[in-house]
């Protein structure tokens, strides 16, 4: 599952694009993305359209965006994302120049 991805970020460190997008990820898995984004800092495109994230894994990934300062897109469209977890995302890519 998504916890199996941290381990295999750690074998393509100059990955630029993530394509997660109707996966049924849920928090669980969004936290598990999160945790292991800073594995690959190149990333330009992280797509987790549609994979039931609700405000607890929006916050999570809000606070890892500052380890991908090459993000050029990030879609999360179809999620269940709150005004809470929209406000989190939003402070965090202030710190994101390329979005």
């Amino acid at each position: 599952g998504a916890s199996s991805l941290a381990q295999a970020l750690t074998s393509v460190p100059n990955l630029k694009e993530l394509y997660l997008t109707f996966n049924s990820l849920g928090d669980d898995g969004a936290t598990s993305v999160a945790e292991a984004i800073h594995l690959v800092p190149r990333l330009e495109k992280l797509y987790l359209s549609s994979n039931d994230i609700t405000a607890a894994g929006s916050v999570c990934l809000a606070h890892a965006l500052t380890s991908v300062p090459n993000l050029k897109e990030l879609r999360l469209s179809g999620n269940k994302i709150t005004a809470a977890g929209a406000s989190s995302l939003a402070q965090a890519l202030i710190s994101v120049p390329n979005l």
